[in-house]
């Protein structure tokens, strides 16, 4: 046995492991490992010895089961809540008659010496295309005629002190990373051939707090993004949703068919004592939750200077307005949404990062009920149904923070 290739997967609830070996030019798995990710939380290692002594029981076990074999290699796959991705494209003029393997190379160095930013590590530079005399794209332009030769590419970067921590943890069990690669991308290799990336095609990969996505059109790839919610926020909503235990709503999110989950919900409508869980009535709004009557509304909200609005509609509703605590009571105001009543939510009390997540909820949510959004001074909005027309206008400069500005300021980024 030859060429061993350890590949790590470092999420943000469990680190996932896998050693590889050569048997007659095969790929074959030799041991595989999952543990917990102790000491990292969110992208961050808060505690570098939990994490490395994660890193190092998973090597010795490996050691155990290979006996006087030696890993010679190690991958790693990351995701990362502040990953950046953007697009380069650099260019040089050809000067024999056609694209050579130096052209290719000196292209290739230039990309990577300009991919840098500030507390940032560069992790991998994946090239999109080829781009012949500013017209046609090509995968492989070795041997062909052009004037100008243009490298597409897309470079990813890893936060410096999450980049250092991960070298620094391998490094103090004997191993160096041989190669870093992003999570989506690894995926999109396996998962996605030719054709389908021809056709079109979005891969999304579901992680414990965050989501990842990649858009392929034509075989190339328009774009990266992140979403800030993941597997744990489905589990929590179906908690909500059906009234079950944390532990419940997991068991039902991880079947696979119409039948699995038909039986789910009677298991738990015996064990509750409910005759029909989709038919269970939501639990009555809390008492914070205050509803006017209105045809039109001009107010003034938590002592700010106010912004006047209109709030127009071809029936009569009621407005729903709310200081959530907790993203719990998100499925909530999403139901008002869906009985045609405009919500306005005041996220001034509460923590930046949970108000940051209930705006991506709503706003998520308002989107795909054709609804619109409309700010009513900082942390203060409306969300209003389709059926609901909301015109503005500011009549002072807000002041404090702003959940929506305050991330996008930081990074241009389409992970963020």
């Amino acid at each position: 046995m030859n060429e061993i290739k350890a590949v790590f997967d470092i999420g943000n609830d469990t680190i996932k492991a896998v050693v590889f070996g050569k048997d007659n030019d095969k790929d074959i798995i030799l041991a595989k490992q999952m543990e917990p990710a102790l000491g990292l939380k969110k992208g961050k290692i808060l505690d570098a010895e939990a994490f490395t002594t994660t890193i190092n029981k998973i090597i010795e076990n490996f050691i155990k089961k290979l006996g006087g074999d030696f890993i010679e290699e190690v991958v790693v796959g990351v995701s990362h809540p502040e990953m950046l991705a953007h697009r380069i494209i650099e260019g040089k003029r050809i000067m024999q008659d056609e694209v050579g393997s130096d052209d290719i190379d000196h292209l290739s160095r230039i990309v990577a010496e300009i991919s840098t930013k500030n507390n940032y590590e560069t992790i991998k530079i994946v090239p999109v295309c080829w781009i012949i005399d500013e017209d046609k794209r090509e995968k492989d332009p070795i041997g062909l005629k052009c004037k100008k030769l243009e490298l597409m590419a897309d470079v990813f970067m890893l936060p410096k002190n999450f980049y250092t921590g991960l070298i620094d943890a391998f490094d103090k069990v004997g191993l160096s990373i041989s190669d870093m690669i992003p999570n989506v991308i690894a995926a999109t290799e396996i998962a996605i051939d030719y054709d389908h990336k021809d056709l079109g095609t979005v891969l999304v990969d579901i992680g414990k707090n965050q989501t990842s996505y990649v858009i392929y059109e034509d075989g190339y790839p328009l774009g990266y993004g992140t979403i800030p919610m993941g597997g744990e926020d489905v589990t929590k909503d179906i908690s909500i949703g059906m009234q079950v235990d944390i532990k419940e709503a997991e068991e039902i999110k991880i079947v696979t068919t119409e039948e699995e989950i038909e039986a789910e919900k009677a298991k738990i409508a015996k064990k509750s004592g409910k005759r029909d869980i989709e038919t269970e009535k939501a639990a009555p709004l809390k008492s914070s939750e205050r509803y006017a009557s209105a045809s039109s509304a001009s107010s003034q909200i938590s002592g700010k200077k106010e912004r006047r609005f209109t709030v127009t509609s071809t029936s009569s509703f009621k407005m729903v307005l709310l200081e959530p605590k907790s993203f719990e009571e998100c499925p909530r105001l999403v139901d008002s949404l869906k009985s045609k009543k405009p919500v306005i939510i005041n996220l001034e009390r509460i923590d930046m990062e949970l108000a940051r997540k209930i705006f991506d909820f709503l706003s998520g949510a308002t989107y795909a009920l054709n609804g619109n959004v409309e700010k009513v001074a900082n942390n203060i909005f409306i969300f209003a149904p389709e059926s609901v027309d909301i015109a503005g206008k500011i009549t002072e400069d807000s002041v404090g923070y702003d959940i929506v500005e305050d991330p996008l300021k930081k990074s241009d980024s389409p992970w963020r």
